[in-house]
C-alpha cells in the first residue's frame, strides 16, 4: 500500500496520546473471529444480528464489538468495547489480542490510527454501510490524503445510498470496489405465530372489520372506548381485540370495556369471538404474531401516554397498518423511519385516534399504509442479505 505522508503525520501527533495497552480483555475464543466497529448503538445491534444470520447460515464465528457508543454486553457478542484509544501501541494490543479473521467497519467514523494498524492482519476488510455524513473527518483539514489513504485500505465497501457513493469516490475509494446498498437496520425475526389457528379465526371473522390494540393498559380504556364507538358508527360489526401489556390485566380490562357498553370476552376464560362479540381481550402470552396477522390496523399502546411498550416494526413486517400517538420512546428511531416513509398513521389524542380508525377501516387507506410499511422492514433485510453474502464469501 501507497504510504501516506497525511497518515504518517497524524499517527505521529496521536504518540503523546493515552495509552491502554495493558487493557485485559476475556480470552480469545478458538475459531473465527469477526472484528466489527460501530460506531453507534445501533450498529452495534447490526452486528450483532449479522453475526446471527452467518451462524444460521452454519458459519462458526464469534464476534467482538468496539463502539464509540456506551458499550453494552449483549449475549450475541464475545465482547463488547470501547473503542481502544488512537495511538499505536493500543491499537496494536487490541488486535493481537484478538486476532481476527475479519474486519467490518459500520457507516464510517474512521480511526485512523486503529484502521491502519490492520495491515499487519491476514484478514478481509470491509466498510459497510457507509454513510456520507459519517465519513466526514475532523482531521481531513489538517492532513488533506487522510480520508483517501483510510477508504482504500478496505477491501469491499457497501453504501447506503447514492450520495454516500459520490462522498466514497470524492475520498478517493477506487469505484470498483464499491457497491451501493442500503441502510442496514438490526431488525428482529418476524413474531411466530400457529397458522392453524389464524386460519380458524380468518373463518370465523370472515367479512368482520377488525382492529388491534397491542400492549395496553388500564389508563388507556377510555380511549380506546371512544375510539372504538366512534368507529362502530361507521362498521356496525366491528371487532376490537385488545392484547393487553400485562397479561394479568385481561379480565379487568374485559369488566372495564364492559362497563362502556361493550360485549367484551376473554380469551384466558376460554372464550373465541363470536358474532356478538365487540371487544376480545386476547391475554395469553405470546400471540402477539397471531393478532398481527389478523388485524390489519393496530394501534399501539402506551403512545398516547406515556411510552410506547412494543416497536412499530413487529406489526409493520407482518402487514397491520401501524397507529400510534406523540410519545414513542424507546423505539422513537423505527417510529421515524416508518413516518419518513409514509408508513404509519401519528395522531394526537383520543379524538384523532377514533378518526383515525374510521379512516384507515377504508381498505385501500390501510393498504397503503401496510405496503409502505412492509417496503421499509424488507429494505432493511435485503441490505443486511447483501451484507451477509458479502461475509459469507470473505470467510470461505
Amino acid at each position: 500500500m501507497t504510504r501516506s505522508l497525511s497518515l504518517a503525520a497524524y499517527k505521529a501527533l496521536r504518540r503523546g496520546g493515552k495509552e491502554d495497552a495493558t487493557t485485559e480483555y476475556n480470552a480469545r475464543p478458538r475459531g473465527r473471529v469477526i472484528w466489527g466497529h460501530a460506531p453507534t448503538a445501533v450498529d452495534v445491534e447490526v452486528f450483532c444480528h449479522v453475526a446471527d444470520r452467518l451462524r444460521d447460515h452454519g458459519a462458526d464465528v464469534s464476534l467482538v464489538v468496539t463502539t464509540d457508543a456506551e458499550p453494552m454486553p449483549d449475549p450475541r457478542a464475545v465482547a463488547v468495547l470501547p473503542t481502544p484509544s488512537e495511538t499505536v501501541a493500543s491499537a496494536r494490543h487490541f488486535l493481537s489480542h484478538w486476532a481476527p479473521d475479519m474486519v467490518l467497519w459500520a457507516r464510517g467514523g474512521l480511526h485512523p490510527v486503529l484502521l491502519s494498524e490492520t495491515d499487519g492482519l491476514d484478514a478481509p476488510r470491509y466498510l459497510i454501510a457507509a454513510q456520507a455524513d459519517a465519513l466526514e473527518n475532523k482531521e481531513s483539514r489538517w492532513f488533506p490524503d487522510l480520508g483517501k489513504s483510510l477508504v482504500r485500505r478496505f477491501d469491499r465497501i457497501i453504501a447506503q445510498d447514492a450520495k454516500s457513493v459520490v462522498a466514497l469516490k470524492k475520498m478517493g475509494a477506487r469505484p470498483w470496489l464499491i457497491d451501493r446498498g442500503g441502510p442496514i437496520t438490526p431488525e428482529a425475526a418476524p413474531l411466530q405465530h400457529n397458522e392453524a389457528e389464524r386460519a380458524d379465526l380468518a373463518l370465523v371473522l370472515s367479512g368482520r372489520p377488525v382492529w388491534l390494540a397491542a400492549g395496553v393498559d388500564l389508563s388507556e380504556v377510555d380511549a380506546l372506548c371512544h375510539a372504538h364507538r366512534r368507529a362502530n358508527t361507521f362498521a356496525h360489526r366491528l371487532l376490537l381485540i385488545v392484547s393487553p401489556a400485562h397479561a394479568e390485566d385481561g379480565i379487568e380490562l374485559a369488566v372495564e370495556m364492559g362497563k362502556c357498553g361493550f360485549n367484551a370476552s376473554v380469551r384466558s376464560e376460554g372464550a373465541d369471538p363470536t358474532e356478538d362479540t365487540q371487544i376480545y381481550v386476547a391475554d395469553l402470552p405470546d400471540e402477539l404474531g397471531l393478532w398481527y396477522r389478523v388485524a390489519p390496523i393496530t394501534y399501539l399502546g402506551g403512545t398516547l401516554g406515556a411510552a410506547s411498550r412494543r416497536s412499530p416494526l413487529e406489526s409493520a413486517a407482518l402487514g397491520s397498518a401501524v397507529v400510534h400517538g406523540p410519545q414513542v420512546k424507546p423505539f422513537e428511531k423505527d417510529f421515524q423511519r416508518l413516518m419518513a416513509a409514509n408508513a404509519a398513521l401519528s395522531v394526537a389524542d383520543t379524538e384523532e385516534l377514533a378518526a383515525g380508525i374510521e379512516r384507515l377501516l377504508s381498505p385501500d387507506k390501510a393498504a397503503v399504509l401496510a405496503h409502505n410499511a412492509w417496503q421499509v422492514t424488507t429494505a432493511g433485510a435485503e441490505a443486511t442479505d447483501q451484507v451477509v453474502d458479502l461475509l459469507k464469501r470473505g470467510l470461505r
